[in-house]
């Protein structure tokens, strides 16, 4: 039962995401359309009404002003349905200012088609752009069904798609703990590249984002930063990748060192905190009390 209503949760999101996906690409290809060919726009819609019915031609129109501002408005809501779908939950305002945005040019260009010229541009522009206003506050309403972040099973990281960023993640674990050294298991092994980018993940938004960022930096960091290389840090061979980043940890570069320690700390308390490993370095148990040393000794 737990499980088929997870199920039905996942498939509403994936059906959220995926139509806001296809609006931010539509607004954006739109958007190009109406900046590079606007008589052309015109000119297809009047002929498209003259078939459905008798509807005066719109005029055209050497004046750009209007233009400017409606490219302008078509980029951002590209860029809002965009930036939402990443992320249904925390971006839900975004949403509603996706909805705003239709239901007004939906409503104005009704008013125009019922005051001003009753032309098809106006009817058409209020029925596409109405439908896109409903279809967006379907999806607004149907967020808080989906459940927040933290109400998902721990082990649910295991059987989502792997991030971005996770071959980056996993070629940085197999250069800080290598296999066949003190571990012969090392640190680089699917399991382990999901539960550290699930720690990630429970950073918090902003140390997320923060980190998120420098691990995709350093992929490219090769190419940049002395010694050299002329490939990405994923695609590089283990030695030089441990070489590389001995050399960042002791960097000049702050910020490089920083994200390098900082990493370091996460992969090394989680390799460090399973069992076997933890049994091997000799560890009292967490609640068992540890005897002071003898100082008269």
């Amino acid at each position: 039962m737990v499980a088929s209503a997870h199920r039905g949760r996942r498939s509403r999101e994936w059906w959220c995401r995926f139509t806001l996906q296809v609006f931010a690409l539509c607004f954006a290809v739109a958007g190009a359309q109406f900046l590079f060919f606007p008589d052309e726009t015109v000119a297809t819609i009047n002929a498209v009404g003259a078939w459905l019915g008798d509807f005066p031609p719109a005029p055209p129109s050497a004046l750009r002003f209007w233009l400017s501002l409606a490219t302008g408005y078509m980029a951002l809501i590209a860029a809002l349905a965009y930036l939402a779908q990443r992320d249904l939950r925390r971006q839900r305002d975004m949403i509603a200012l996706l909805v705003l945005g239709k239901a007004t040019t939906a409503l104005v260009a009704l008013g125009f088609y019922w005051f001003a010229t009753g032309t098809f541009v106006y009817l058409l522009n209020f029925v596409v752009d109405g439908a896109i206003a409903l279809l967006v506050l379907a999806i607004w309403t149907t967020v808080p069904s989906l459940g927040p972040e933290a109400d998902r099973p721990l082990s649910s990281h295991a059987d989502r798609p792997p991030h971005r960023s996770e071959p980056v993640l996993s070629a940085l674990l197999e250069a800080m703990i290598p296999p066949g050294g003190p571990f012969a298991e090392g640190a680089d092994d699917r399991g382990s590249a999901r539960d550290v980018d699930a720690l990630i993940t429970g950073l918090g938004p902003r140390a997320e984002r923060a980190l998120r960022l420098g691990i995709g930096a350093m992929e490219f960091v090769p190419f940049l930063v002395p010694p050299v290389r002329l490939r990405r840090y994923s695609r590089l061979p283990l030695e030089d990748r441990i070489h590389l980043l001995e050399t960042w940890e002791q960097s000049r570069l702050l910020p490089l060192r920083q994200l390098v320690q900082a990493l370091k700390m996460l992969v090394m308390g989680h390799f460090y905190a399973r069992p076997g490993v933890e049994a091997r370095l000799g560890y009292p148990q967490p609640l068992e009390r540890v005897p002071p040393p003898d100082v008269t000794a």
